[in-house]
């Protein structure tokens, strides 16, 4: 991988979210929910824990069927359509990382390409002819990815082997991997220390250098939040609260009610 710019097949559209209202019995995670993310842009979501952020992440994915509203990339409708997600380029990374811990690092990086292979069934099992080809050239392109991420020293290493962090690094190197138009992350950072979440930042603006994916983040590191985002929504009790730049959100008195606290 070089250090230029690197689209991700085509260009992204617009995420656009519109009154989106999730329910579960009684309780309403998600109410009445709307914002934008534009081609490019880091769109950070925070709020108390409870606030309906992984369940907003669950929804854009289309694992959760919200009741109304809608969730559009692009011209593609995701709201309760799973499987839709990933076929229109969106990648996740989830709060306790989503790996497959009996394999390697290499395997994990390569299963993020599979919906970007074009071999058949059969010779693919077989490993003849184009298929042949295709991985040794998947092998090459995660090659860089883990080299991007600093992996390369583990590519050959199961999962279970190691660290916590490192985990969490393969894991964002395996949404990359998919070449995403929209890249959600669920607390990259959460359980890390001071070192490594700067390290973890130092990977997420390189992405943002080299890639052309929109991003949303939800994150409880308001330093992280506040440094990198773009525009911040603020949701409390599954209701949109405050929505701005970072410098806006930081000192808007409900947010800081609800939320951050005087001492932020």
């Amino acid at each position: 991988m070089t250090g230029d710019k690197t689209q991700t097949g085509d260009k992204p559209g617009r995420l656009d979210v519109s009154a989106l209202t999730l329910r579960f019995g009684g309780v309403t995670a998600l109410n009445e929910v709307s914002f934008t993310v534009e081609p490019g842009e880091l769109m950070a979501v925070i709020g108390p824990n409870g606030a309906g952020k992984t369940s907003l992440l669950n929804c854009l994915t289309g694992v959760y069927r919200p009741q109304t509203g809608s969730v559009r990339l692009g011209a593609v409708e995701l709201a309760g359509r799973r499987g839709r997600a990933a076929r229109a380029g969106v990648a996740r990374t989830f709060q306790n990382h989503g790996l497959f811990t009996g394999l390697t690092v290499l395997d994990n990086l390569l299963l993020g390409r599979h919906r970007l292979t074009r071999t058949g069934i059969v010779s693919g099992a077989l490993w003849w002819g184009r298929a042949r080809g295709e991985e040794r050239a998947e092998r090459e392109h995660v090659a860089g990815i883990a080299e991007m991420f600093e992996l390369a020293d583990v590519l050959h290493e199961k999962v279970t082997a190691l660290p916590y962090g490192v985990a969490k690094r393969v894991e964002f190197a395996r949404a990359i991997a998919m070449e995403p138009k929209l890249l959600l992350l669920d607390e990259p950072v959460a359980g890390m220390g001071f070192e490594e979440t700067v390290a973890m930042a130092g990977h997420l603006l390189d992405v943002r250098e080299r890639f052309s994916c929109s991003v949303v983040l939800i994150d409880h590191d308001m330093r992280l939040v506040m440094d990198l985002a773009d525009r911040v929504t603020v949701l409390d009790f599954g209701v949109v609260i405050a929505a701005g730049t970072p410098e806006q959100v930081r000192t808007d008195p409900k947010v800081i009610e609800a939320y951050l606290g005087e001492e932020e």
